[in-house]
């Protein structure tokens, strides 16, 4: 334990700091989590629905403290190393390829952006 300190008053980044670590914390443990016997059952698609349920549960908790607004995002990215989820780059979804006849023999491939 730390020295003790003089005594300060608890203050909502105090309050703030713990959430952090709480879902730091919970995001980073998943795959203890996928491999508890508990889940077999749930635990296809790589974990996406335990993952997804975890993060549910954390945003019930987060939705408490509206000043943590985006907190689960932010600590997914930094997990990730910039990319929230499967989507890609943080700013959203990645744009679809089509494909589209330029004539009978040759293929274009355009990007769409959404």
């Amino acid at each position: 334990m730390p020295p003790k300190q003089d005594s300060t008053a608890w203050t909502n980044e105090h309050q703030l700091s713990v959430l952090r670590h709480i879902v730091a914390s919970s995001l980073a443990a998943r795959p203890a989590l996928y491999a508890q016997p508990q889940m077999a059952g749930v635990n296809g698609n790589g974990g996406s629905r335990i993952n997804q349920k975890l993060q549910a549960t954390l945003a019930l908790l987060v939705k408490q403290f509206p000043e943590a607004e985006g907190m689960i995002k932010d600590e997914v990215a930094k997990l990730s190393g910039g990319k929230a989820g499967a989507g890609g780059a943080a700013g959203g979804a990645r744009p679809r390829e089509n494909k589209r006849k330029k004539s009978d023999d040759e293929d274009e491939v355009s990007v769409k952006e959404e």
